[in-house]
Formats: C-alpha cells, sequence, structure tokens
C-alpha cells in the first residue's frame, strides 16, 4: 500500500527562530566560552518551520484503495485502530552565522480523557548512516512496518518520495508513547532544509481522537561554540512545546 502523496504546500503551525534554552548570561558565557550578550547569540539562532501533521485511518487507506488488508495487518486492526501520521519540519541557518550540529524532532502521543493510550508502531526514516541517493518510496508492508522500495525517475506521482535521504539520521521511541528523530551534522552534509517524518501510531479500539505534542531542541554551532536551543511559542514565550491534534 502507497502512502499518500506529499501535499505540494505545507500547512504550518510554527515558523520562526529557535531560541536559547538558558538565556542567562553566565550560561551563554559557558557555552561559547567568551563573555557574550545573549541578545547577539539568539540573533544567530537558525529559523525553523514546523508542519501541521497529517493522519490518516490505515484501514480507510486500504478501503480507499480497494484493496482487502494482508492478514497480519487484518489481525492487528481486529485489536486496535492504527494510524499513518506525517510530520515535518525545516531547518534555515543564515550562511555563515550558525549551524545545526545536532536536532530533535519528537512528538508526545497523549493520552486521551478515558486513559487510552496509543504507541508508536513503527518509523520512518529509522536509521540513515549513508547517503541514498535512490528514489525510493515508504510503503507500509504486510506485518504493518515501513519498507522502502526504488522507484523508477519517471513514476513519481503517486506515494511518498524520496529524492534522497541525507545521513545522519536516527529513530527513536518504538513501542512508546514518544517517538523522535535525531539529525546529526556529518562530513559533507548539514542539518539543513526540509525532513519528513512517518510513524504508524498503534491506539486502543475506539479511540475517536488524538492530541499531542511536539518538541524541538538543537544543539546550534555559533563562532564562539555550540549552545542548546529549543522551540517557543511566540504566543507565550514560555512554553516549550507545540500542541498538535492528531485525529479525527
Amino acid at each position: 500500500m502507497l502512502l499518500p502523496s506529499r501535499p505540494d504546500t505545507a500547512d504550518l503551525i510554527f515558523d520562526g527562530a529557535l531560541e536559547l534554552e538558558d538565556p542567562e548570561p553566565g550560561a551563554v558565557q559557558r557555552a561559547v566560552g567568551r563573555a557574550a550578550d545573549p541578545a547577539e547569540i539568539a540573533r544567530l539562532l537558525p529559523q525553523v518551520s514546523v508542519g501541521r501533521p497529517e493522519a490518516w485511518s490505515i484501514d480507510d487507506l486500504y478501503r480507499r484503495a480497494g484493496t482487502t488488508p494482508p492478514s497480519l495487518t487484518q489481525a492487528m486492526l481486529e485489536r486496535y485502530d492504527l494510524y499513518l501520521i506525517r510530520l515535518a519540519c525545516s531547518f534555515r541557518p543564515e550562511h555563515g552565522k550558525s549551524r545545526v550540529d545536532w536536532a530533535r524532532f519528537e512528538l508526545t502521543l497523549e493520552p486521551d480523557d478515558q486513559g487510552n493510550q496509543p504507541l508508536a508502531e513503527d518509523l520512518h526514516p529509522d536509521v540513515v548512516d549513508a547517503e541514498q541517493k535512490a528514489h525510493t518510496k515508504a510503503v507500509i508492508g504486510p506485518s504493518v512496518k515501513f519498507q522502502s522500495v526504488e522507484v523508477s525517475v519517471g513514476n513519481l506521482e503517486i506515494g511518498v518520495e524520496y529524492t534522497k535521504l541525507l545521513p545522519r539520521i536516527s529513530a527513536s521511541g518504538q513501542f512508546q508513547a514518544n517517538p523522535a528523530w535525531d539529525y546529526f551534522r556529518v562530513p559533507g552534509h548539514d542539518v539543513v532544509g526540509g525532513k519528513m517524518m512517518h510513524l504508524i501510531a498503534k491506539a486502543p479500539q475506539g479511540m475517536a481522537a488524538a492530541t499531542g505534542t511536539i518538541t524541538l531542541t538543537a544543539d546550534i554551532e555559533t563562532t564562539g561554540g555550540i549552545i542548546r536551543a529549543i522551540l517557543r511559542r511566540p504566543s507565550d514565550k514560555v512554553a516549550a512545546s507545540l500542541p498538535v491534534r492528531l485525529w479525527p
């Protein structure tokens, strides 16, 4: 089963600069190795954006495709509600000012009022240690796990295509309520540009709605050293996470 095609435009829930995790002058000085104005360092931090999560019932996706789920998938659907969730963010450091040394994008799946707790069944991408240049599609296999298959350049109109995946990426949180993706800068590949992530969420049957929170944490290399930055909502300047609705 091919995943839904990628949207042409992103519906953003955040678009702005990262902020210092600890803006106290002493903390900034320890991080960059010199006396520095926190406001000066903050101006070096990159812009980021976070897209609104998209979710689809996997049962509905099979129905729309007019196909019967494989037996292993059907067995899981008889016990759980399964959802495909798409997440997206982007990093836009300004050339010559800063670089993203490491970043973590994390989604916390929240329980509902009845205590129903969704969990991450599988994540994509999982581990990327080397540059993958081949055009690929991510599909959901019979065991409700992500699989990557190569596609021809002339057949890119259906599904989720990756023209390339750049190292280094490491996903964590499978079978837990806090799936996350870590992005690392490696020689020849900065953490920059758009990042798309997918997860399969498993929820107790009948869980009609689900919410979560998104956090983004990064180590930013500036001219003075590496400093920790986080995402804050402009509306309150306090919350370090974005509340999101996942389904319905």
